[in-house]
């Protein structure tokens, strides 16, 4: 496995600066080790129940987390959906927010449906 460097900014700092990072690239996983990992992902399913999702931060999260093919129950509230084409492919977007968002529905509602004042 040959690591390579490379050059990050670091933005958090007052002052923006070039620092060198080691870059890996994990092995990729057998046939055997696949199954395996996604046997045992079933088997916490079964003992535990499924994982759930009540938060856009928390399906973020899983979404670019390492274990994707895990079964999760979303919990939000769907406010509206959109259809999308996009060359041969008919798309949907799904917009949400948190279940248990303070604001009631209605109000969230209201801010995408009524029109904006033009500037």
């Amino acid at each position: 496995m040959v690591a390579s460097k490379r050059a990050t900014r670091n933005l958090d700092s007052p002052t923006t600066s070039l620092t060198p990072v080691a870059e890996k690239s994990p092995e990729p996983l057998t046939p055997y080790q696949r199954m395996q990992e996604i046997l045992s992902a079933k088997a916490a399913v079964e003992e535990h129940g499924p994982i759930v999702v009540a938060t856009v931060e928390g399906l973020k999260t899983h979404l670019q987390g390492k274990n994707q093919t895990t079964r999760i129950r979303i919990r939000m509230k769907l406010i509206w959906t959109s259809d999308h084409t996009y060359e041969q492919w008919q798309l949907i977007r799904m917009h949400f927010v948190d279940a248990r968002a303070p604001e009631p529905l209605e109000k969230i509602l209201r801010v995408f449906r009524d029109p904006y004042k033009p500037n």
